[in-house]
């Protein structure tokens, strides 16, 4: 990878470069270079700018453990890869940091869910008064019923909006699903 890439199939070099050349990539040399590694995902590095030799690969691998310990390559490696594992912790760490919500953000989830929970009954239950009072011949009071029952469902669709808004400026998503399961979990 790296910069043969850039200058094609076939293309000659000038001199051969030297295995200590800082050029090369010592990752590739003694494992795997992290540009490598990551390619098309959100991690990608993007090509390595050092030089990727087979050859020299080869070399390294030849070579005797003490050699091996002079050049150091290893320890550079393992520095290098230490740092991508850092630099993707600390991603992770954000990104969890941003599902997180605060027990403000919690209480006030499960205040609307309660409230939600609360209007859905007290209209199915009103429903329910409404046929029998019409059954019963009570129009009047049926209507005047039907009204309050129109009222709790604009308030419950008030606090599904307000619900809604909510986890979308905080934590993770809260699901129809996950609604009753985020009262008992966080109660």
């Amino acid at each position: 990878m790296g910069e043969q890439l850039l200058a094609g199939p076939g293309a000659s070099r000038a001199p051969q470069l030297s295995i200590t050349d800082p050029k090369v990539c010592r990752s590739y040399l003694v494992g795997t270079c992290p540009h490598d590694l990551f390619t098309n995902t959100k991690q990608d590095l993007g090509l390595c700018p050092k030089t990727h030799s087979e050859a020299l690969k080869s070399e390294y691998e030849n070579a005797d453990d003490q050699q091996k310990r002079k050049w150091g390559f290893e320890f550079d490696y393992m520095r290098d890869m230490q740092k991508y594992i850092d630099d993707c912790n600390r991603r992770i760490d954000s990104a969890q940091r941003r599902l997180e919500k605060t027990p403000d953000e919690i209480r006030q989830t499960n205040a609307l869910l309660k409230q939600i929970g609360e209007l859905s009954r007290n209209i199915e239950d009103g429903l329910v008064e409404v046929q029998i009072l019409g059954e019963l011949g009570s129009v009047n009071t049926a209507v005047t019923e039907y009204f309050r029952i129109r009222q709790q469902k604009q308030l419950k669709e008030d606090r599904e909006r307000e619900l809604k808004a909510l986890s979308d400026t905080s934590g993770p998503r809260v699901t129809r699903s996950s609604k009753s399961a985020m009262c008992v979990v966080h109660t």
